[in-house]
């Protein structure tokens, strides 16, 4: 196995250690032969899977994505960033000049990396074998893929939503729509019926609800949008998410969207870059049953 980092906090590559002793049990079905957390290599050798985090970025994480593609049999897009251009996806929004100053920069002669003109998940520069979102993957689908590929298999499964694994329930009683951080919720009840912007209908499964279900926080969608979200365009998670505050609140659309000043940020937070929503990539992203 080989863990490798291109554009990202590290997050995901903790989720690995994360699994405490169990980190150790995966240890006995793989050999760590490239992981910069834990032990120093000048590069990826070839391996049999590859993790791969965080986004292309520039240059030379166009090479290091090439390399690993090249030498590894299996190659996973570990994490949101990875899978859909996550968080960083948000600077796609505005503009170019990160990418501007990096040829200003290097034009005047500094050893500084060409930067991309915007942010795309990993699929979009190599080919993935499998997808595994998150920010950061919950530890449990990481333990049970390594598990099921270590034994030889390909582990795959269509999604459902963040609300299906949600405890929240019941119908709130109207009025909003509320900012977060301007009231305090009723336990026990679904955020959307109260007023609050929640993106769990429109988010993948996996994570156990833990923002809505244990932290009492709405769902920011994190884990990135589900299959039905990717496949259906009238799942858009701008219009989706409008049209169910406008049926909770009983307020129109156009009043509810005055509420976010910021809307990638309020309804694209971890999946701005998603062609398949931006429409920068013919045919969209591929494979979609295949992020675990």
């Amino acid at each position: 196995m080989a863990v490798v980092q291109l554009g990202s906090c590290g997050g995901c590559q903790l989720s690995l250690l994360d699994l405490g002793e169990r980190f150790l049990e995966i240890m006995e079905s793989y050999s760590m032969e490239y992981f910069l957390m834990i032990k120093e290599a000048d590069a990826p050798p070839e391996v049999d899977i590859a993790l791969v985090e965080g986004t292309v970025r520039h240059a030379r994480h166009l090479a290091m994505a090439r390399m690993t593609r090249e030498r590894a049999s299996l190659l996973v897009a570990l994490g949101t960033c990875s899978v859909f251009g996550g968080v960083q996806g948000l600077c796609n929004a505005h503009g170019e000049g990160r990418w501007e100053e990096s040829l200003s920069r290097a034009g005047a002669g500094e050893d500084i990396p060409m930067f991309t003109r915007r942010v795309m998940p990993l699929d979009a520069y190599v080919s993935v074998d499998f997808r595994l979102p998150g920010c950061p993957v919950p530890a449990e689908l990481l333990w049970s893929f390594l598990q099921q590929v270590g034994e030889g298999g390909r582990p795959a499964r269509e999604t459902a939503t963040v609300c299906t694994e949600c405890p929240r329930t019941g119908r709130g009683e109207g009025g909003g729509p509320h900012r977060f951080i301007e009231e305090d919720s009723r336990p026990g009840t679904c955020f959307l019926e109260q007023g609050y912007l929640c993106m769990g209908p429109l988010t993948r499964d996996g994570c156990a609800s833990r923002c809505p279900g244990s932290w009492d926080y709405p769902c920011r969608g994190c884990r990135g949008p589900s299959d039905g979200a990717l496949a259906f365009q009238q799942l858009d998670p701008l219009r989706e998410s409008l049209r169910r505050l406008s049926r909770s609140t009983g307020e129109k659309e156009e009043k509810v969207v005055e509420l976010f000043m910021d809307a990638p940020q309020a309804f694209f937070m971890f999946s701005l870059a998603e062609p398949t929503f931006r429409g920068r990539r013919r045919g969209g992203t591929s494979g979609l049953v295949f992020r675990i």
